[in-house]
């Protein structure tokens, strides 16, 4: 019985914390972050604190993908390998490999993997931990 309420107030604590992570992402791509859009677009790609969303995940995608063509000088491996996942998503092989190609130049692992002929849903189910939350207080 004791099991059963440590799991819940485990999973209310998760949920809490999943949903402080998704505002203060949102307030930093309100201010204009890349890195609030990317991790933003991540939270509603994998429903983590925010209800789960394809079409918000694109469009914080968007707003990253606009920036980059503003800005040469910008290169965030992270953001490119998920705007290739974005359109592997959407059957666009061709802009995926460009962008799966550009994170892997600038050293994402995973792009990399899937530059080398990994299996995208292998890659994907990899631990995210080093990708994801970096940037927590």
């Amino acid at each position: 019985m004791v099991n059963a309420y440590v799991n819940q107030a485990v999973k209310i604590q998760r949920s809490f914390i999943e949903q402080k992570y998704a505002l203060k992402c949102s307030v930093a791509a309100m201010l204009g972050y890349m890195v609030g859009y990317r991790e933003l677009g991540i939270c509603y790609l994998k429903g983590r604190g925010i209800e789960q969303n394809g079409e918000k995940f694109i469009d914080c995608l968007n707003e990253i993908i606009n920036f980059s063509n503003e800005n040469e000088s910008f290169a965030d491996p992270i953001s490119e390998y998920y705007i290739g996942y974005a359109f592997y998503l959407t059957e666009d092989k061709e802009s995926a490999n460009h962008w799966f190609k550009l994170a892997s130049e600038h050293g994402n692992e995973k792009a990399e993997m899937i530059i080398h002929g990994k299996d995208i849903n292998y890659v994907e189910s990899l631990n995210d931990s080093e990708y994801e939350r970096s940037w927590e207080d």
